[in-house]
């Protein structure tokens, strides 16, 4: 695998979540393929931090995939992650993000 002086697609994804850019976290993520939960779960929070208009629909799907692809997630599990979800936009933003990583 070649890697450029930027570094791999991933470090390239990580560092754009750290310095909130979107374009550039969206590009490195179309270069990376399907996205892990917990990179989608940073993409979905950075969008949230950012006031992104994607954030409500990539929410919804990190919910169903949360779903379809967690491990021992059940209903109240996803009530949580529901309500996390709509938290992340609020001053508690911290909490909500801790939250939805625990139930990775």
């Amino acid at each position: 695998m070649f890697v450029t002086s930027q570094g791999s697609a991933h470090g390239r994804f990580q560092r754009a979540v750290l310095r909130r850019n979107v374009l550039l976290a969206e590009t490195a993520a179309r270069e990376l393929g399907r996205l892990s939960l917990i990179d989608a779960l940073s993409l979905v929070a950075l969008y949230a931090a950012t006031g992104s208009s994607k954030f409500e629909a990539a929410g919804v799907r990190w919910l169903g995939r949360l779903a379809l692809e967690g491990r021992d997630v059940g209903i109240g599990d996803l009530q949580l992650a529901a309500a996390a979800l709509g938290r992340l936009k609020g001053r508690r933003r911290e909490q909500a993000e801790r939250m939805l990583l625990e139930l990775l």
